[in-house]
């Protein structure tokens, strides 16, 4: 692929050549397009990409500056052109301050971009000067530039008029051969600026790495791959906090269940700590939390606040109620109840004899006459036995309602009570005592099973309570939890696009960046004559914050390590260090007053006098080495481990120098 192909097409052929499968290739090519695109694809829609052109576009030609004319701008009052020869070379402008120089510099500049990057560096005041104070109108500028074998040149004209006051009020036009047109030279104009003035190169060359980055890289044509990048690390970015924020969400859940005294809570923490948690298993939990079925002893506290004991008014008529027919069946029963029934029985029998057959012997005994006497009596008794047995069978009745009434062990399951542990014991020991027949009894153990009661529905309450809002807690975080399913399956898509996309990037930008490198390494041969430092195959490294730029080194033929980075120069200001603490206690021994001074030039000045030329000339050239490696430029190399070494034995010389030094001014 040559340097000329569009960068699109480059990236459709490694994409291709590299047997990326579809989905990423989607990401990619969504990611080159935009945000929308990206997103689209993500959503699972189509990307819509620019049409391909499968024709190698061919470079275009070179243009050379042919001739400005200025008029009312900057320096220049009445029109003057400045002629040049339109060919590849170099061109010198020479003469004196205040010629105009810069303002036809300036004037190309603005006629081209709009703007001049100079003013930028300027006050207001001297940007408000850009009309020329004694000859302000008219205002205009128009610059000549020739295509190689062109037979009219391009024309770009900005002129301004009389009332305008801020220079980019000018109106600008683009004549060529053909007519007005639009070059289309803006975005070009931005990355390949006409001009650097001598501040921008002083820039270029003494910014941080990041800087020269910033200002090499635009040349190579790459934003739309580094911009699909970003926009890659921002989905990733947004996918990757939803799930850490649903992660750290169920986390929290997870422990606050863990405290919570709830069948439920402890299936849900269940579910909640395993690496994957089941979805549908805690949307079935959550289904099924109402009817709460499957905590035994929530289900054992239920069925306890349901028992329903008879209250303490019912057992004392009831009992009131026994007293009563037991004394009265006492009273009208002297013999057995059931041998009074069965005299009745047999009465009845033979009053219904005598009232069929009339006056006749006794058909039992044959001694007696059933007569009338005999029947009116016999009435009587009748009368009275059946009042007896009423009596007996009232007792009986009253008996057997007061045995149901207070029957009340089976109501309870013994299982229940277990289950319920420590809140149950003193009713469970007072049903266990229970008998039916002593009342008195009754009371105590009613008042256990309220206590019970109370206990188990204020417990079934707040268990309620706490699960309801655990539950909605719960029920929110599954729906984010299923919505954030889908942002891992999109992660992992993201992310197998980005590791393509990263070393594809620093792919394309060598390839692109290697004509630069080339270039830079034949003018660093031809200017290095007799140095015996060699520059091989300078690059751009990194991105986003960690984007520089490398500059592989040789120093007699040996790779310099750490010849960038922080580590030189903190070695250097440590030895720095070393050795003004030296000199700082050699001049409070020698000379306190010299000791006091901020500076360190003055110490360095009267050393001589007072150590000796020797110990001065080391310690002066050692300390400004020193420092010259701590303030060191990003075009410079950095001290090698052997320069370092060869310091650290200078500085351990000086302070051994400095400790046997006599604390005296040595006589002339």
């Amino acid at each position: 692929m040559t340097q000329d192909a569009s960068l699109l097409d480059q990236l459709i052929d490694r994409l291709a050549a590299d047997n990326v499968p579809d989905d990423v290739i989607d990401l990619v090519l969504a990611a080159y397009v935009g945000d929308e695109a990206l997103d689209g694809v993500l959503d699972g829609r189509p990307v819509e990409l620019p049409a391909r052109d499968p024709t190698v576009r061919a470079r275009p030609q070179p243009l050379y500056l042919e001739s400005v004319s200025v008029a009312g701008f900057r320096g220049v009052g009445p029109e003057q052109s400045l002629r040049l020869q339109p060919n590849a070379g170099l061109t010198l402008v020479v003469g004196r301050n205040g010629s105009g120089k810069s303002s036809y510099a300036e004037a190309v500049e603005l006629a081209l971009t709009g703007d001049s990057a100079r003013w930028a560096e300027r006050n207001s005041v001297f940007k408000d000067g850009w009309r020329n104070l004694h000859h302000g109108s008219p205002c205009h500028i128009e610059v000549h530039l020739r295509a190689d074998g062109a037979g009219k040149p391009i024309r770009v004209r900005r002129s301004w008029r009389d009332d305008d006051t801020e220079a980019d009020q000018g109106v600008g036009s683009v004549l060529t051969g053909d007519g007005t047109a639009d070059l289309r030279w803006q975005q070009p104009l931005e990355t390949y600026r006409p001009f650097l003035t001598a501040s921008d190169l002083g820039r270029l060359v003494t910014s941080r790495p990041s800087g020269l980055f910033d200002a090499l890289a635009p040349i190579l044509g790459m934003t739309p791959l580094t911009e699909a990048d970003g926009r890659l690390m921002r989905v990733r970015r947004e996918l990757s906090d939803r799930i850490a924020t649903v992660k750290a969400r169920r986390e929290a859940l997870r422990l606050a269940l863990a405290e919570a005294d709830d069948q439920r809570a402890a299936d849900a923490v269940a579910i909640l700590a395993k690496r994957t948690p089941d979805l549908d298993a805690l949307d079935r939990l959550l289904a099924d939390a109402g009817e709460d079925t499957a905590d035994p002893v929530a289900v054992a506290g239920r069925r306890v606040v349901a028992v329903e004991f008879p209250e303490l008014e019912q057992v004392d008529r009831v009992g009131e109620e026994l007293a009563e027919a037991s004394r009265r069946a006492d009273e009208l029963v002297a013999a057995s109840a059931g041998a009074a029934d069965e005299a009745a029985r047999l009465l009845r029998m033979a009053v219904a004899f005598h009232d069929e057959h009339g006056d006749v012997a006794c058909p039992v005994c044959g001694a007696g006459t059933l007569d009338a006497a005999w029947r009116a009596n016999a009435g009587e008794t009748v009368a009275r036995l059946q009042r007896s047995t009423a009596a007996v069978d009232r007792l009986r009745e009253v008996r057997a309602r007061a045995e149901r009434l207070l029957d009340v062990g089976p109501r309870v399951r013994s299982e229940d009570l277990e289950a319920l542990g420590e809140p149950a014991t003193r009713f469970r020991a007072l049903l266990d005592a229970w008998d039916a027949k002593a009342l008195s009894a009754y009371p105590p153990l009613l008042d256990a099973l309220t206590e019970l009661q109370e206990h188990t529905r204020a417990w079934l309450r707040q268990r309620h309570d706490a699960w309801r809002e655990q539950g909605a807690a719960l029920q929110e975080w599954l729906l984010r939890a299923r919505a954030t399913s889908k942002a891992d399956a999109r992660l992992k898509r993201v992310n197998a696009a980005r590791d393509w996309l990263k070393p594809a990037i620093t792919a394309l930008r060598d390839e692109r960046f290697e004509p630069f490198a080339q270039h830079s390494q034949e003018i660093w041969d031809a200017l290095r004559q007799e140095s015996n430092v060699e520059l091989a195959g300078m690059r751009l490294a990194g991105a986003n914050t960690r984007r520089t730029i490398a500059f592989p080194a040789k120093v007699d033929g040996t790779v310099v390590s750490g010849a960038r980075g922080t580590w030189p120069r903190a070695c250097a200001w440590l030895l720095r260090m070393a050795l003004e603490s030296a000199m700082d206690d050699y001049w409070r021994r020698c000379h306190p007053g010299v000791a006091g001074l901020r500076a360190r030039a003055p110490q360095f000045l009267v050393l001589e006098r007072y150590a000796g030329r020797r110990i001065a000339a080391n310690a002066g050239y050692t300390w400004w080495a020193l420092s010259r490696a701590g303030h060191h430029h990003c075009y410079e190399l950095g001290l090698t481990a052997g320069e370092l070494r060869r310091l650290r034995d200078r500085v351990t010389e000086l302070v051994a120098d400095l400790r046997s030094a006599e604390a005296g001014p040595i006589a002339p």
